[in-house]
């Protein structure tokens, strides 16, 4: 069916856009296949999102940084993760809980050996008043 459509953007000459203007299907997908391959997202990856939460911020960023630390040893002692890194959650406050989350980028063809590291790993972290949650290939990392 024909129609109109209205696209509000900051930046009008990015690739998702030229590719929409011209209904460009199999461009747009040629386009971002590359750039998750070349940026190790999936499906070229697996990511694993712990998202740590608490009512007082310093336990939520105390619970993160061992998080990050048992997960960056983590990696040095298995091939199957190639990157971790620790950040405030974007949104930093939700509910009353403030948010941290670690990313974890495990390879493909180490999924099965790793995630479950991951998870015991995460079990380690203290549960007083902080919870944490894990995510896999996140739709979204708010």
């Amino acid at each position: 069916k024909e129609g109109k459509v209205i696209m509000q953007t900051y930046n009008p000459s990015h690739y998702v856009c030229r590719f929409a203007r011209t209904y460009d299907y199999f461009g747009f997908y040629d386009k971002e296949s590359n750039v998750r391959q070349t940026t190790h997202f999936p499906p070229y990856s697996v990511i694993a999102r712990v998202l740590i939460s608490s009512e007082d911020e310093a336990k939520a960023q105390q619970a993160a940084r061992q998080g990050y630390e048992l997960l960056r040893k983590l990696k040095e002692q298995t091939g199957g993760i190639f990157r971790v890194q620790a950040m405030r959650a974007p949104i930093k406050r939700m509910m009353n809980k403030y948010r941290f989350q670690i990313v974890v980028w495990i390879d493909l063809k180490s999924e099965n050996e790793a995630l479950p590291l991951v998870y015991k790993e995460m079990k380690n972290l203290p549960s007083k008043g902080v919870s944490s949650f894990i995510e896999i290939n996140p739709m979204q990392m708010m």
